[in-house]
C-alpha cells in the first residue's frame, strides 16, 4: 500500500508514519474503538427510544426473538442495528396487539368476535 502511495505522490511513506497519521486523525475526530457494540446494546436503545425501555415483558420478548434468529444463516444478510429494529417494532406491535385484545388467543378472540356479531345482527 505504501508503494501505492508513493507511486501517486513520489514521497515516501513508512508503514509507521501512516500508523501515526491514522492515529492523529483519530484522536481529532474523537473516535474510540475501545469499546464492543453487543445486539443487546442496539436493542436496549431502540426500546428506549419507542419508550419501553423499562417494560421487562418487552424486552424479555425482544431477546428471545433475538435469541431465536441466531440460527437462521439468512439473518446473516443484515447488520445487526437492522435486525434489532426489526425486532423491536415486532415486539411493541405485538405487545400493544396483546394488550388491545385483552390478553385472548386466537381461537378466543374469534369465538367472541363471533358472538358478538350474532348478537349485532338482527334475527329473522
Amino acid at each position: 500500500m505504501t508503494n501505492a502511495l508513493y507511486k501517486i505522490n513520489e514521497v515516501s511513506i513508512t508503514v509507521e508514519s501512516l500508523v501515526e497519521l491514522e492515529l492523529q486523525v483519530l484522536a481529532q475526530l474523537g473516535f474510540d474503538f475501545n469499546f464492543l457494540i453487543e445486539p443487546l446494546d442496539f436493542l436496549r436503545r431502540y426500546l428506549n427510544l419507542l419508550g419501553y425501555g423499562e417494560d421487562e415483558e418487552v424486552r424479555d420478548t425482544a431477546i428471545h426473538l433475538l435469541l431465536l434468529q441466531i440460527y437462521d444463516c439468512s439473518m446473516l444478510e443484515f447488520s445487526t442495528s437492522i435486525i434489532c429494529a426489526a425486532i423491536s417494532i415486532i415486539v411493541v406491535n405485538l405487545i400493544e396487539i396483546h394488550k388491545l385484545t385483552d390478553g385472548l388467543s386466537y381461537h378466543e378472540l374469534k369465538f367472541r368476535d363471533n358472538y358478538f356479531f350474532k348478537k349485532a345482527t338482527p334475527s329473522e
